[in-house]
């Protein structure tokens, strides 16, 4: 029943700290134009970084500067640490979403936010520790892992390629309560995406959003299992 639901749609995997996110997602939505689009985002999250972007990123600037400072470098050069990248695009809107509103102010096509409110309001809530000066002095002395975009999507597309045996591409997760809070993630958004399907009956919808949930054979069930999506239609952002 799954399947035959959601059967029409395409689901794209995306990394989110891609800097070229955006430009792929616009490209993507122009070449398939889909009459329906579905967003890893939820009303919450939504809501609060529209409400709060301008003054978390003055607080995140302000610490950043101070954490900087206590490490002898430039603002300009802590910016660009990966770390402190991923943080500043955490509080912001997502190019996901920004790409689909843009394309959808275009072409007047509807946006679904499929994403889980509760598990948002609890990430959001340690958004506070997040941008300290304490933690981002941390995040600054820690030697640099860098891995290319392409390497990332490369890995991302072995991944999402094989069969079974992704668990250990999981995210950091601790015990058995946080698992079970993914796992309710999942099924709340693979529920949405089937409502809004049933709902709309599109002909051709775009569900776009991070990679991990196109994987399978993990320890948590995840979109590509609780919809029993075909391989077909699980697509990379970056060769979708």
């Amino acid at each position: 029943m799954e399947h035959s639901v959601t059967a029409s749609v395409l689901f794209v995997g995306t990394v989110h700290g891609d800097p070229e996110g955006f430009r792929k997602s616009l490209s993507l939505f122009e070449r398939v134009r889909p009459d329906s689009i579905l967003v890893e985002l939820s009303p919450f999250g939504y809501r609060y970084r529209r409400k709060n972007r301008r003054r978390l990123r003055k607080i995140l600037r302000c610490n950043l500067r101070k954490a900087a400072k206590y490490h002898g470098i430039s603002l300009a050069h802590a910016r660009t640490n990966p770390q402190i990248v991923s943080i500043f695009n955490q509080i912001s809107l997502p190019f996901e979403y920004r790409a689909a509103a843009s394309y959808s102010k275009k072409r007047s096509v509807e946006i679904a936010l499929v994403d889980s409110s509760i598990f948002s309001r609890e990430c959001i809530a340690g958004w506070a520790e997040l941008i300290s000066v304490g933690n981002l002095q941390t995040l600054l002395g820690l030697p640099l892992e860098l891995t290319s975009m392409n390497e990332t999507y490369q890995l991302a597309g072995r991944t999402v390629a094989a069969s079974e045996n992704s668990a250990g591409r999981l995210p950091a997760m601790k015990g058995a309560e946080e698992i079970e809070f993914w796992a309710e993630r999942e099924r709340l958004m693979a529920s949405r995406i089937k409502h809004k399907i049933a709902q709309r009956l599109p002909e051709r919808a775009i569900y776009i959003g991070g990679w991990w949930h196109l994987t399978c054979g993990t320890t948590i069930p995840t979109l590509r299992d609780l919809l029993a999506l075909e391989s077909s239609q699980c697509r990379l952002l970056d060769g979708a």
